[in-house]
């Protein structure tokens, strides 16, 4: 039976204008974005206070990451200038971290999945 309490879309928060919700997730996107601020303000502005923004994303990576993603990574620039690659850009956890609380978001769980490269889970609850 259909639950009359849940709606799932899926767009751009640029595509959203008609009220608030209880969660926005956001899944392999964020390291995609170039306003990626602008983005998470509007997130905020579309999470009602108390409410949860719940991501994965991309981040940097460190020595542990394995040599083939490191290598295909290295590959990112030369195939931009080609126009051949998107905008990219892979946050350290902290930076991340810290644009997510500057949105208006208080961090209550994160963890990497997998570790290397760091794909970043967050789960915040708008304040």
């Amino acid at each position: 039976s259909e639950d009359a309490n849940i709606e799932a879309r899926v767009a751009t928060p640029a595509d959203i204008t008609d009220g608030t919700y209880d969660a926005v997730l956001g899944f392999n996107l964020f390291h995609l974005v170039e306003d990626v601020d602008g983005a998470l303000a509007d997130v905020a502005g579309l999470v009602k206070p108390g409410g949860f923004f719940i991501s994965k994303t991309v981040c940097a990576f460190s020595g542990q990451t394995p040599l083939k993603y490191r290598l295909m990574f290295s590959l990112i620039k030369p195939a931009q200038w080609l126009g051949k690659a998107p905008f990219v850009r892979f946050d350290p956890i902290d930076v991340w971290e810290r644009r997510i609380e500057a949105a208006g978001f208080e961090i209550v769980e994160t963890g990497n999945h997998p570790v290397a490269p760091p794909s970043r889970y967050v789960v915040a609850r708008r304040v």
